[in-house]
């Protein structure tokens, strides 16, 4: 089975199980801490799950947008488009130098792939590039705000 993944140059565990299994000297520095995100709430669609994400021409460059930065989520919030919204947050573990993360909350950790996360960089770099550079995930719903 293969336990590694590269993401954007940075080689880590394939998944949350394996990271959690190898021996405390080769985890590397991992902290458990809240990953915040944004999302989109849709009165007409309850139980779904409407994130800001990353817009790229490339779709498989699209990401959901979390950062352990809840300042810089807030400036994030200030680029999308305004709808009825709010801030949530998770449990990750957490790779500062890395920045990826693992969401906790799974019952199978083989199933927390890692995820990368945003930082005021980053930011910083994806703003001067395009202005809208965020968007809200939405699916068209009919007689919805979000459609």
């Amino acid at each position: 089975m293969n336990t590694k993944l590269t993401t954007n140059g940075k080689t880590v565990p394939v998944n949350l199980s394996v990271l959690l299994n190898l021996p405390p000297e080769k985890r590397g520095e991992w902290k458990r801490k809240n990953v915040y995100y944004l999302e989109a709430q849709d009165d007409d669609v309850p139980e779904g799950f409407f994130p800001a994400r990353i817009k790229n021409q490339n779709p498989s460059q699209r990401r959901v947008v979390f950062s352990t930065d809840k300042k810089l989520m807030k400036d994030v919030w200030e680029k999308l488009p305004p709808c009825k919204s709010k801030i949530g947050s998770l449990q990750f573990y957490v790779n500062k130098e890395k920045t990826v993360g693992y969401r906790t909350s799974y019952k199978d950790k083989e199933d927390s792939l890692p995820v990368e996360l945003l930082t005021r960089d980053e930011f910083v770099e994806l703003i001067n590039q395009e202005e809208n550079v965020f968007e809200w995930l939405v699916k068209k719903v009919k007689n919805s705000v979000m459609a």
